[in-house]
């Protein structure tokens, strides 16, 4: 996955505590700011951050008047080969559904021939077509 990272200006004298190291926002609005430090984020105890992921000292931060915006991006090649699995999906879905619809046109198909056989002349060719549909669904869906 890349990483993107951008500076959005903030509005109305607002302010970010950004790691200059890590490259991030810790915190924002920042306004609880003494001597040099942001005490939202602040360990005291060993001057770091407790937010940023390298947990840097507080002289690698400096309050600014923008945040940065970090975005994850996934691999261009990953991205296009998920979406065209979801279309593969969504086609063979479309697929099983168009097939299920023949089979029962034909059905219905076949159906009429044997009416349309049984109101003419009966002979023996006749009756060899009526039979039950479901030997009707063996003989022309499998």
């Amino acid at each position: 996955r890349k990483i993107d990272k951008k500076e959005v200006l903030l509005k109305n004298d607002n302010f970010a505590y950004n790691c200059k190291v890590c490259q991030e926002t810790c915190h924002q609005p920042c306004s609880d700011f003494r001597r040099g430090l942001c005490q939202s984020v602040i360990n005291e105890n060993i001057g770091g951050c407790k937010v940023c992921p390298g947990k840097c000292h507080y002289t690698q931060h400096k309050k600014e008047s923008f945040k940065i915006e970090v975005t994850e991006r996934k691999n261009p090649v990953e991205e296009l080969a998920m979406i065209e699995t979801r279309k593969l999906d969504l086609a063979e879905k479309d697929l099983k559904s168009k097939l299920a619809e023949m089979d029962r046109l034909k059905i219905e198909f076949y159906k009429i021939v044997i009416l349309l056989k049984m109101s003419g002349e009966e002979g023996k060719e006749d009756q060899e077509l009526l039979m039950n549909i479901e030997e009707i669904k063996i003989m022309f869906l499998d």
